[in-house]
């Protein structure tokens, strides 16, 4: 199911009839499911096992972020040194990130790179 989500029906690429007639039914989803998880009892089980009080949540997410951007760029560039012969080229990192590039040999350091930008 993730894979026909990230490669397949799911992924909203292709023409304008396939993206207009899949991007609703998707906005849909997302909303009824984030709205379920907010009705349901997870949330506050969710929140009541943060190591912070429920009022401090709001500068939790604000402070942990730029950690998450942060490792979610890196991911990417420590995925190509370490699958590339030649390692990463940090000299020409946009023409190491290309789809041309990525996308044959390692699609899910393009997905990762694809997500950041």
């Amino acid at each position: 199911l993730v894979y026909l989500m990230v490669f397949g029906i799911g992924s909203l690429s292709g023409g304008f009839v396939k993206l207009n007639a899949l991007f609703p039914p998707i906005i849909a989803v997302a909303a009824a499911s984030l709205r379920w998880f907010v009705a349901s009892s997870a949330s506050e089980m969710v929140l009541a096992a943060l190591p912070v009080p429920v009022e401090k949540v709001p500068f939790l997410v604000a402070a942990s972020l730029p950690a998450l951007i942060f490792i979610s760029g890196l991911l990417p560039i420590m995925g190509l040194a370490a699958a590339k012969p030649d390692g990463y080229d940090n000299r020409h990192p946009r023409l190491m990130k290309t789809a041309e590039s990525l996308m044959p040999k390692y699609p899910l350091n393009f997905r990762l790179q694809s997500a950041h930008n």
